[in-house]
């Protein structure tokens, strides 16, 4: 029997979903478990185990709309915006739309992240020949 983790020194008990779902059933060997643990310990504390991915998502708050007002501010906007909606719409035909979106975002402005450099208003290092093409990569 697995989905729980007894420690004595804090009396606390903690359980998964699994676990849970079936010490709710009497006469199972989990809720004989549980039924055990509380008599040996009154004042046993349950907690749930959670799960944590470890990291959290690369693009995480990257949104369409950031996307574009960050385009906005580059002096070739146009040709910039007009390659977005390109690949927006082929996105489309992926598994995960946004992530496919995403990872051409930050392939095509690696520095996003970074504080900008500004050239008579606009973001400057961007030129307009090589930013535009459409080069995606499907892996």
């Amino acid at each position: 029997m697995t989905g729980y983790k007894m420690n004595f020194a804090t009396k606390t008990l903690t359980i998964t979903k699994a676990f849970a779902e079936l010490a709710m059933r009497p006469n199972t060997a989990e809720a004989n478990l549980l039924a055990q643990m509380q008599a040996l310990t009154p004042d046993l504390k349950i907690s749930y185990k959670t799960h944590y991915s470890g990291k959290p998502h690369p693009y995480k708050g990257l949104t369409y709309k950031k996307m574009e007002n960050y385009i906005k501010l580059h002096e070739n906007a146009d040709d910039l915006m007009e390659t977005f909606k390109t690949v927006k719409k082929i996105g489309t035909t992926q598994r995960s739309p946004h992530n496919f979106v995403c990872k051409w975002f930050l392939q095509q402005f690696p520095d996003f992240k970074e504080i900008p450099k500004m050239k008579d208003g606009n973001l400057g290092g961007v030129s307009a020949e090589g930013k535009t093409a459409l080069s995606i990569s499907l892996l």
